[in-house]
């Protein structure tokens, strides 16, 4: 009896991610098939080897994990050193020290380990965050707005609760980018909105303040105008047998 071996192809496929750019971006993901087999379906990005290092160093690691970084005095040499290790492709940083439940590092202190770590490597970074959904927003969206250098350290009075992301006109604010003109322009706009604020800027007329307010109504104006599109109908073709 003849044997008929069947596919183990599956008609979905695992979705691709590229990570890091240029000639050392890496692709992961991609497969239809179980792991290496590659005799039902061609297998599109071969297995990447990634380097783990965290933000609690190594306190917790093995003596031969603390012997291979011997000498390291930072973490720019740390992730020189990770990224140097032979077969590595890329590496992850993970944060778990800003867990509320464990260390509760601030989001300054993780943002400067990973622009660090991130400057001494030009493979491709992947940043873990502690599995704490609140600490993590605050954390990518910090991260994001110090990349965009939106950042403002001049405020001089408005001030959120802690904890407290506004959005606003598209934009998310916290106390690491909130200003003065935003904070009153926000709040001329929703009065009802002072509880989120620890503290509120002095008022004054500005042509900045009277700009985002003129803008913000724009917006609520083009967004609550409701408009209609009366479609037609297209007429039922008539099919006639004729004989």
């Amino acid at each position: 009896m003849p044997f008929n071996g069947k596919s183990g192809k599956f008609n979905a496929a695992i979705r691709t991610v590229e990570i890091g750019t240029g000639d050392k971006a890496v692709k992961l993901g991609g497969e239809c098939v179980s792991p290496l087999y590659s005799f039902d379906a061609p297998i599109e990005n071969a297995p990447k080897v990634g380097v783990l290092i965290t933000d609690y160093g190594f306190e917790n690691e093995s003596e031969g994990i603390k012997a291979y970084y011997e000498g390291c005095a930072n973490w720019g040499e740390i992730a020189q050193k990770a990224a140097a290790m032979e077969g590595a492709d890329f590496l992850a940083l993970s944060l778990e020290g800003g867990d509320p439940n464990g260390a509760d590092k601030s989001i300054e202190e993780l943002i400067a380990i990973v622009k660090e770590v991130a400057d001494a490597v030009d493979c491709p970074l992947v940043v873990e965050g502690c599995k704490n959904v609140e600490k993590d927003a605050l954390l990518e969206i910090y991260a994001k707005l110090k990349y965009h250098h939106k950042t403002n350290k001049t405020m001089a009075q408005a001030k959120l609760v802690n904890g407290v992301v506004l959005k606003w006109q598209g934009n998310h604010y916290t106390n690491a980018n909130l200003t003065d003109e935003v904070a009153e322009a926000y709040l001329k706009m929703h009065p009802e909105a002072r509880k989120k604020f620890e503290r509120v800027p002095q008022e004054h007329k500005s042509k900045a303040v009277e700009a985002l307010i003129q803008d913000a109504e724009a917006e609520t104006a083009a967004t609550a105008g409701v408009r209609t599109t009366k479609k037609e109908k297209a007429p039922k073709n008539d099919v006639s047998a004729e004989e």
